[in-house]
């Protein structure tokens, strides 16, 4: 754990005896031990009641937030643990004075012997004096120091090792045996590296006309390396004077990393062209002894600029080069779209295609992958073939879009979880949901339901969504349901198909209007009618019970109590024909006059209350009884007039059995109709 030292930090305690400070929370305006120190971390701290004190190293730990005396530096009590009494006291961080770095009056800081300054988390680098040497080293034993008083410098692992020289010594075990001092040398005014025994040797010399120094490597007294002071290196060439290139190997190359090693290729154009090349890769084979086409560029990878480098572009395309019988001539490209282009034929089996988009030049026969992957999206033939995409999937064809399942299911699924299906038996098409409990709903563009085919198998349409051929279907299900149990073929149920309701249409039923009017019959046959409307009929009346005839025409209109003969709002005349009036044993009143043949004809009116008068002049009288009252009787008349098949003959009262007590009224009434 760390040491940790930080400011303001006071709390308070009433632990006693010489155990474990507990701490018992932060005073005004300082903060606690906790908000500052990890568990198990270290600090100076400083305890006293005002008049007893303890300065020492404590060990903090969080669980029960206390501090533990790991090292008394100075008390009260000889500088051992205060053995505290009874009552709170203050605890907080502080720098003893004996551990604190200051300057002398000579302005130097000093520490003893053997007294270190340590560098680093874990003190990794540490730098003091032995009381012999002064030592600079790590944990791991390395030491630079100052050999046995001398100048020189040594850098020693176990021993030391002593020149005139700077060295670099040490020993390791296994196979090669002990690794021998290297040396910074001065050799006739070329600095060099070398070790004692002579097994290598760097050295800066002129070696090249320019009279500039290389840096050269011998390995065992031969030359194998050449860096040059015109930037040009060559590994493992012998004449050096004939190699112009930057960097020339003569071997294999092994670059390593625990990251993975870069190598990079770059242009020090600084205006880079649409063409130009950024960086390439040439494969050739120079000492082939043939010669000609057979020491041109075989191949080469080239990345080149697709368009003119901009602040916001650098668009470029890696273009793949392969020779035949020339130099290497371009035979793929990857475009910086990352489509791939070939100029000529894919063959066999294509294991691995990482590029998005593969665009043939020739002919594509055949293209076998595992799995495809689009933009994040991937099209898998792992046993079915699948196509997983984190955002929508449009299928957009000029023709058809076919889905053609040998299977006979398209099933659909909602993240894994199939909902609907659409299958195929013996070519009927079925639509079904497939989860429990679940129906299948109809909904117009905005999401307004129409109607949904339910779980228990109902089929229910929202209402006023259901017409046929454009006519909307206002019939409540309650009102359908009146056909519950009719049995009805479909002629007979077309005979409610009806055009326009209250009109009457052949083989068809019968609909009043929105009035409950209905027109139409030609003949209609009943057994028995029942009106139970009691509007009173009149000349112009429209609201009567009954109605035969146009209302703007002849018509005759009925009550509950009258019958009226009518001509467009007027009364007319009601007309019986011979024989169709027939009279049982009931009276037959009538309130105006009969008017036989016209209007201008013969008139049988009653003149009064028993007096019958044709044409104003009295037939009969009866008086208001059947006992005449008044001195004109029956046998005072001298003749009654009675047609005799056209003829008008006079008949005497007694002719007709009229006898001087009178006739009764009922006789009277019927001798006037029948005249």
């Amino acid at each position: 754990m760390a040491f940790v030292l930080s400011d303001r930090i006071k709390e308070t305690t009433t632990t006693t005896s010489t155990g474990t400070y507990t701490l018992g929370g932060a005073v005004s305006g300082f903060e606690t031990f906790t908000a500052n120190l990890s568990n198990g971390d270290t600090t100076y701290y400083c305890c006293t009641d005002g008049t007893d004190f303890e300065v020492g190293l404590g060990t903090f730990t969080s669980s029960g937030t206390t501090l533990a005396r790991t090292t008394i530096i100075s008390s009260s009590n000889s500088n051992n643990a205060v053995n505290w009494s009874s009552g709170s006291r203050d605890i907080f961080c502080t720098l003893p004075g004996s551990k604190a770095i200051a300057k002398d009056g000579n302005g130097d800081v000093i520490l003893a012997d053997d007294e270190e300054i340590k560098i680093g988390t874990g003190g990794d680098l540490r730098i003091f004096h032995n009381g012999t040497n002064s030592i600079i080293r790590d944990d791991n034993g390395f030491l630079l120091h100052t050999g046995n008083g001398s100048k020189d410098v040594v850098v020693t692992g176990n021993g030391t090792f002593v020149s005139t020289k700077l060295k670099v010594s040490g020993s390791r075990t296994g196979t090669g045996g002990v690794v021998s001092a290297i040396q910074l040398v001065n050799r006739g005014g070329n600095a060099g590296v070398t070790d004692d025994e002579g097994s290598f040797d760097l050295e800066a010399w002129r070696v090249s006309t320019d009279n500039e120094p290389d840096l050269l490597l011998r390995t065992a007294g031969t030359l194998t390396h050449r860096f040059s002071s015109t930037g040009n290196v060559s590994l493992g060439v012998a004449d050096f004077n004939t190699i112009n290139e930057r960097l020339v190997v003569i071997g294999n190359i092994l670059a390593k990393s625990s990251t993975g090693s870069i190598l990079k290729l770059q242009t020090s154009d600084t205006t880079v062209a649409d063409g130009d090349t950024i960086g390439a890769i040439e494969f050739s084979a120079p000492d082939e002894a043939s010669g000609t086409d057979a020491v041109l560029t075989a191949a080469s990878i080239v990345a080149e600029a697709d368009a003119t480098f901009a602040a916001d572009n650098n668009q470029t395309d890696m273009v793949f080069k392969l020779g035949s019988s020339a130099a290497a001539t371009e035979k793929m490209r990857l475009t910086h779209q990352g489509n791939l282009e070939l100029s000529g034929n894919i063959s066999g089996t294509l294991s691995t295609a990482a590029q998005p988009n593969i665009t043939s030049l020739g002919t594509l026969t055949t293209l076998t992958v595992d799995d495809i992957t689009i933009n994040g999206s991937t099209i898998s033939d792992s046993g079915a073939l699948s196509i997983e995409s984190g955002a929508a999937i449009t299928l957009d064809a000029v023709g058809d879009i076919i889905l053609d399942a040998a299977g006979n299911d398209i099933k659909f699924k909602d993240n894994g979880t199939e909902f609907l299906r659409i299958a195929n038996s013996s070519s009927d098409a079925i639509i079904r949901p497939v989860a429990d409990t679940k129906d299948i709903i109809f909904q117009q563009r905005d999401g307004t339901e129409v109607a949904r085919v339910e779980d228990n198998g109902t089929f229910n349409i929202v209402t006023d969504k259901l017409a046929i051929n454009g006519t909307a279907i206002t019939s409540t299900a309650a009102e359908i349901n009146k056909l519950d149990g009719v049995t009805a073929t479909t002629t007979e149920l077309n005979y409610v198909d009806v055009s326009t309701a209250g009109t009457v249409e052949a083989s068809k039923a019968v609909v009043v209007d929105s009035d409950k009017d209905i027109s139409g019959f030609r003949v209609l046959t009943t057994q028995k009618n029942y009106v139970t409307a009691t509007d009173d009929v009149s000349a112009s009346s429209t609201a009567h019970p009954f109605q035969i005839g146009s209302t703007s025409s002849t018509n005759i209109a009925m009550d509950s109590n009258e019958i009226m003969a009518r001509n467009n709002g007027s009364i007319s005349n009601l007309k019986i024909n011979d024989g169709a009036l027939q009279v049982g044993s009931s009276d037959i009143t009538l309130s105006g006059n009969i008017e036989l043949g016209h209007a201008s004809d013969t008139t049988i009116a009653r003149a009064s209350a028993g007096v019958v008068t044709i044409e104003g002049n009295t037939i009969i009288t009866t008086g208001n009884s059947d006992t005449p009252s008044t001195t004109t009787s029956s046998s005072d008349a001298d003749f009654v007039l009675v047609d005799d098949g056209g003829t008008m003959k006079k008949i005497t009262p007694a002719n007709l059995g009229i006898t001087s007590g009178g006739a009764s009224k009922g006789f009277a009434v019927a001798m006037a109709i029948a005249l």
